[in-house]
């Protein structure tokens, strides 16, 4: 199920918990301790705090134009873009796969009371098209491509 209007945090969490099951809802997992530890030193240089990707998550789209929707949620506040669908950057280093990474934070009344205003997640905005080619034996591929440069 694809959603194509905006829809804020607030409306999101009352749609999803009055569902009876996560039909639609596909969460992602947190980081494994494994990769984490590999990419801080394959990619950080051992440098903890460049790890911006623990928490995660994946809303897809339908067209580019969709993708700024986002910036309109006045709870989102957007702290880097890594434009992975921009033309100047090479298609050979991710085998053609685009998206648009942002990391971002929710700083509101109720993620303060939880001290969690200041935990940066990492969102990937995906052109539906590039989500249907996502597949187990493509992110295989993309792991051992990954790898053989150690990142």
């Amino acid at each position: 199920r694809y959603v194509t209007t905006f829809e804020s945090w607030e409306k999101a969490k009352i749609s999803f918990s009055s569902m009876d099951s996560e039909e639609g809802v596909k969460w992602a997992k947190v980081k494994g301790p494994g990769r984490a530890f590999e990419k801080i030193l394959r990619s950080y240089g051992g440098d903890t705090s460049r790890l911006l990707d623990l928490c995660r998550q994946n809303i897809l789209f339908e067209a580019v134009g969709d993708l700024r929707v986002i910036a309109a949620d006045t709870d989102v506040k957007i702290l880097r873009i890594k434009n992975r669908l921009s033309e100047k950057r090479s298609g050979k280093d991710s085998g053609g796969y685009r998206d648009l990474l942002i990391n971002i934070r929710i700083p509101t009344e109720e993620t303060s009371t939880l001290g969690l205003d200041t935990h940066v997640c990492e969102v990937q905005l995906i052109l539906t098209g590039f989500a249907k080619l996502k597949t187990l034996t493509g992110h295989r591929r993309y792991v051992q491509y990954r790898n053989a440069k150690g990142e």
